[in-house]
């Protein structure tokens, strides 16, 4: 009898064990603290285009402060002295995502900055980099869910007038001399949330939390609406007056022709181009998203899992 109830508990712990760290979840996980909003003209050296690593910068921040083992994120070498935001910002681009102040950072290395980031910092056991191309809502809603780190890339397009087709036309800046749709880049954000209000399956009619790190004041050169105003305290000590954003996502099932959808961030393309009940000539596109899933320590798991088991013994 003894070595049956032995085996219960041996077959309870495990089972604990998985339900935990399973990335399915019945409940939201709650968020303590804000995202970050570190702009990405805070030094003068990183130019118009240092939105990969200001937008992966405030992400990683984000992360120390939400889950305390990963902590070396925000320090030098995985274990010197504490970075500040700014700090981190600045490492990422010069040191592993090859950012250009000019022309900004290729898709590419914005994941393969991040991983190898994580990687030097001692927490590749401890963090899940996943990417998804045109990320659904249902997608992006499970990674909020879990707690995860996401940040979403935009591209920026207009409307052809002569043959009424959409084509790229970068990010915060306009490129010049490329061929329409070649190179033109992007822009990246970091997602604090995702609003549901309808509470529906549909990709369509809900409403994304972010922060932009090309916002340099509370309305911001593309029509921002910040509706919340906060200072995050980073890992060294340095305040950071922060907003927040929120707009609706829409998916259109034939934007690119018969067929080829887009899921489009409405209303965020510049004072003038909504509201006036003007036709839409200016619209983004998310079309790429990037989470960080962050590893309970062991401890952590077998901390809960041995609660489990005390509630069986209690119960018994």
């Amino acid at each position: 009898m003894k070595t049956k109830c032995s085996f219960l508990r041996m077959m309870l712990l495990t089972l604990i064990v998985l339900l935990i760290s399973t990335p399915v979840l019945a409940q939201p996980i709650p968020r303590k603290n804000k995202m970050p909003d570190i702009p990405q003209d805070l030094r003068p050296e990183w130019g118009d285009n240092w939105c990969a690593p200001t937008a992966v910068g405030n992400s990683f921040v984000w992360l120390a402060k939400e889950y305390p083992w990963l902590d070396p994120l925000v320090k030098a070498g995985g274990n010197g002295v504490p970075l500040s935001g700014e700090d981190v910002v600045n490492v990422l681009g010069r040191l592993y995502m090859e950012t250009d102040p000019a022309t900004g950072t290729h898709d590419a290395n914005t994941l393969k900055g991040k991983i190898e980031y994580i990687k030097m910092h001692g927490l590749q056991d401890k963090i899940i980099v996943e990417t998804m191309a045109k990320p659904s809502k249902e997608w992006i809603k499970e990674q909020i869910d879990k707690g995860q780190d996401v940040e979403v890339g935009l591209t920026y397009l207009a409307l052809d007038a002569n043959n009424g087709t959409w084509r790229p036309i970068g990010g915060h800046v306009e490129t010049r001399g490329n061929i329409p749709g070649e190179g033109v880049g992007g822009h990246i954000i970091s997602l604090s949330g995702i609003i549901d209000p309808y509470e529906s399956e549909s990709d369509t009619d809900y409403i994304l939390k972010f922060t932009d790190p090309g916002r340099d004041d509370l309305t911001g050169d593309y029509g921002c609406i910040a509706h919340e105003q906060y200072l995050f305290t980073d890992a060294a000590g340095i305040d950071i007056p922060c907003t927040e954003s929120t707009y609706n996502v829409i998916f259109e099932p034939d934007f690119y022709g018969a067929g080829k959808g887009a899921y489009l961030l409405n209303g965020y393309q510049g004072p003038g181009d909504f509201g006036r009940g003007e036709e839409r000539i200016l619209r983004t596109e998310i079309d790429i998203a990037w989470s960080e899933s962050p590893i309970p320590e062991p401890a952590t798991l077998m901390l809960l899992a041995c609660g489990g088991l005390a509630l069986l013994r209690k119960r018994k």
